[in-house]
């Protein structure tokens, strides 16, 4: 291991995203229903959707790598694709292939390399001793099997055809490939796919759940200081519903604060870059309880005076209402819940229940308070706030009958966007 601290070697595998078009042949099965809060109506999708959607649901899709409709992986098993460039190297190359209007992005998320072999994954090998294999094409995304006494089943989703020389010369070792190979069985995702064409949700599509094995220390590559707030915000909802640890993400490195690659090649040079970049998560989940009680009952003091100004309950429909707090990244979100004022539900909303509010009061009653409730909020403490309400329920996971229109609000919905 000693030898392995060089400026051309990574201790890391790089999965990057690429914008997806339905209609050129190459895209892989996409589901009708990508979850709550992911957005698109187009049959392209943007690096930075699919990456989102990705540390959303904790999954990366394994495929069949299709190149004009043929498969470039063997075998019986799809596989999940990494780079074990260095991050210079990627962002370096990235950078060029774009310019080059090549299908590659700087959006990635980075995996330990020592986790990741210990779950599977394998550098490809590039080509076969022996003869080349000649395995045809099938245009309609059929099986190519090489024959086993070749390479045997369980090794050809790592075989990347090479030939150097010749005609037709094929050569990708620039990719210093690695694949994690999707093992188990296809027969429900094929059988949906013969019916109906299409899958339904993102858990149907084969991939590595890379959340149910507890990987620890990912990274995430993004371009922006804005993008890097989104992806915060994801992170912080996923550890807020205790659906990862705090430890699960170490980075989020926004490459356009590196003037140049170049000057994170040396590994001292990246390993502070990542450092810089490092996600402090204490800061936001760490109580400070003098700050918390006392921006909680501020709100609850504008709650108490709504109530008491609003006159008499009025009757109707029965429901829960509450005040919902968009940016989960700011004091008051984090005082609410250090509070136990407010919860996340499984939807990643934020959420406060105004118990000074009448439960004699028409849910409609209420809503109106808390709309009321959520200006005065956004007018004192700049924080975005609505209101969500559960017709009949008292549930905040409930469907919700009402709720303020967030729809161009970038934090919680993620939206397919143009050119990324």
């Amino acid at each position: 291991m000693q030898n392995n601290r060089r400026f051309d070697l990574s201790g890391r595998l790089i999965h990057f995203f690429r914008k997806l078009d339905l209609d050129d042949g190459s895209a892989p099965h996409v589901p009708e229903h990508w979850g709550q809060h992911n957005i698109t109506e187009h049959t392209v999708y943007s690096a930075l959707f699919l990456m989102r959607c990705a540390i959303r649901h904790g999954r990366l899709w394994a495929t069949w790598s299709l190149r004009g409709g043929s498969r470039t992986i063997y075998g019986p098993h799809p596989a999940v694709c990494f780079t074990d460039m260095p991050t210079a190297a990627f962002l370096e190359a990235s950078s060029d292939r774009l310019k080059a209007g090549q299908k590659i992005s700087t959006f990635a998320l980075t995996f330990p390399k020592s986790q990741m072999f210990d779950l599977g994954a394998r550098p490809v090998i590039y080509g076969l001793s022996g003869p080349p294999v000649n395995v045809p094409t099938d245009k309609s995304g059929g099986p190519r099997i090489i024959p086993p006494d070749r390479l045997p089943l369980q090794e050809q989703y790592r075989h990347v055809s090479y030939y150097p020389t010749g005609r037709y010369r094929v050569d990708w070792t620039h990719e210093r490939e690695w694949r994690w190979p999707y093992t188990e069985s296809l027969e429900e995702f094929d059988k949906e796919i013969a019916t109906y064409g299409v899958v339904s949700e993102v858990t149907d599509i084969p991939g590595l759940e890379f959340y149910e094995f507890g990987l620890r220390g990912l990274g995430v590559i993004v371009n922006t200081k804005d993008e890097a707030r989104l992806v915060l915000h994801d992170v912080l909802s996923l550890v807020d519903r205790k659906v990862i640890s705090p430890d699960a993400f170490d980075y989020i490195l926004v490459a356009n604060d590196i003037a140049s690659p170049a000057e994170i090649r040396d590994p001292d040079q990246e390993e502070a870059a990542i450092a810089a970049a490092a996600i402090d998560l204490s800061t936001y989940l760490t109580p400070d309880p003098d700050r918390d009680e006392s921006l909680s009952e501020q709100v609850n003091e504008m709650a108490r005076a709504i109530e008491a100004e609003s006159g008499k309950p009025e009757f109707g429909e029965f429901g829960g209402c509450w005040l919902w707090l968009v940016d989960n990244d700011r004091p008051l979100t984090r005082a609410l819940l250090n509070t136990e004022h407010a919860e996340v539900n499984r939807d990643g909303k934020y959420l406060m229940f105004p118990h000074a509010f009448s439960d004699s009061r028409s849910l409609a009653q209420r809503e109106e308070m808390t709309k009321k409730l959520a200006a005065q909020v956004t007018a004192k403490f700049g924080l975005e706030c609505g209101y969500f309400s559960v017709l009949l329920f008292d549930n905040p996971n409930g469907v919700p009958s009402y709720n303020t229109d967030f729809l161009d609000y970038r934090m919680i919905y993620n939206f397919w966007s143009d050119g990324l």
